[in-house]
């Protein structure tokens, strides 16, 4: 863990302290309308708010690396560095308590409100945290609701110690640094785990400016470029306090809170939420004009989806033409079998030798001109004889590609 650095009291405000315009925090209402049970002091009753401060702000091993960062008691940076040597800022929000029917010690309803951890200064990727780098109910189920949080009986001590391991044992991925505090922290990290021989008279010197915690604004000003944008809604302003209550004692406010008609009237005169509601019932005649903008599109888009649906089965059906006329033009193209080539081969050699022994077999019956019968049958005769040539050159070239030769000599015995 780190220590934060002594600062003497006439030193600069922490750089991640809120500044002075920030709006006033709510005070709780002293008192009680309710005489407490005689069984709420009873040793099963929850924790208060400044027992689970107390808890966090006195922890021995998160104490010296732990630092108020607002003006009220809410938010606070703990420092750490994890096993891969990566400084971490885990900076918890422990909420105002809140009205309930749970009697503390003193007397009030309070019903403690679950704290809100998250990483500050990084974009990281872990299972306990989502894009905001906010710890999820579904890492640490104890925050899941106020109520699982109250019935726990875990401190904010406890829970701050518990996510602070996990994060140490198991690394979240960093994915960059954001701030600059954070960075110089970092580098800090880096050179002085590779110069641990004059590590003893430079850490002083330079801790001071390098462990101090990221600047407020800056973390304000993050922002998460795989969150999706968030609407631009222009709310009214949060007034600092309501006119129509100011002149109302505690017992006309509860009894205001315990009648849900008379709550709802006094909330509809109060001009913020006027503002809202008109703002809200614009917002939603916006929405119902664009519906109907787009419920008169629909016939449109019906065609437009039909239209395209037959010009993609017209696209199949030609595609399918298209491979079938690809694999005949293949196949045309391609060489020939050398087999069909000397089937086809011989059979024109042996229909060419047969027309030859048929015009010899007409002419030694029924005579003839010779000159004329000499031509016909040595041009019928040379078919043949080229045909059985091409025939022998098949053979002689299909037994230079097995790798044997072949004796030159007529084609099977043919007769030239």
């Amino acid at each position: 863990m780190f220590s934060w650095s002594k600062r003497s009291s006439s030193s600069s405000a922490y750089p991640a302290s809120r500044s002075s315009a920030s709006p006033p925090v709510a005070q709780t209402i002293q008192g009680s309308i309710r005489p407490p049970s005689s069984s709420s002091s009873s040793s099963s009753a929850p924790l208060t708010r400044e027992q689970h401060l107390q808890s966090y702000l006195t922890d021995p091993t998160l104490k010296p690396s732990t630092r108020k960062v607002s003006q009220d008691d809410s938010t606070y940076d703990t420092v750490f560095q994890t096993t891969s040597g990566d400084a971490l800022i885990l900076r918890v929000y422990c909420p105002p308590s809140t009205s309930s029917n749970v009697y503390n010690s003193s007397g009030l309803a309070v019903q403690q409100r679950s704290p809100v951890m998250t990483l500050v200064g990084v974009s990281a990727r872990h299972a306990w945290i989502d894009s905001r780098m906010k710890v999820t109910a579904t890492g640490f189920p104890a925050i899941a609701s106020d109520e699982i949080w109250n019935t726990s009986g875990m401190t904010l001590g406890e829970a701050v110690n518990a996510v602070v391991r996990e994060f140490q044992l198991r690394p979240p991925q960093i994915l960059q640094i954001t701030d600059e505090g954070l960075k110089r922290i970092q580098q800090s990290l880096t050179t002085n785990s590779s110069n641990k021989s004059t590590a003893t008279t430079s850490s002083n010197n330079s801790y001071k400016d390098t462990s101090s915690p990221p600047d407020y604004d800056s973390l304000v000003g993050m922002t998460n470029t795989n969150a999706a944008p968030l609407p631009d809604v222009q709310l009214p302003d949060i007034p600092h306090h309501f006119i129509e209550l100011d002149g109302k004692d505690r017992e006309e406010l509860q009894s205001i809170l315990d009648d849900e008609l008379e709550f709802l009237t006094v909330r509809n005169q109060i001009s913020v939420f006027q503002q809202m509601d008109q703002q809200a019932s614009t917002i939603l005649e916006e929405n119902v004009v664009i519906a109907k903008q787009n419920m008169e599109k629909q016939e449109q888009l019906k065609e437009l989806h039909s239209s395209v649906q037959e010009l993609q089965d017209t696209l199949k059906q030609k595609v399918t033409k298209f491979q079938k006329l690809e694999q005949e033009q293949i196949k045309l193209c391609a060489p020939p079998d050398t087999q069909q080539v000397m089937k086809q081969l011989q059979k024109g050699r042996k229909a060419a030798l047969d027309e030859t022994e048929e015009m010899a077999n007409d002419w030694v019956d029924s005579g003839g001109d010779v000159d004329t019968f000499m031509k016909e049958f040595i041009a019928q005769r040379t078919i043949h004889h080229s045909r059985a040539a091409k025939i022998e050159r098949l053979q002689q070239q299909q037994l230079q590609m097995n790798g044997t030769s072949g004796h030159r000599g007529s084609a099977n015995g043919y007769a030239y």
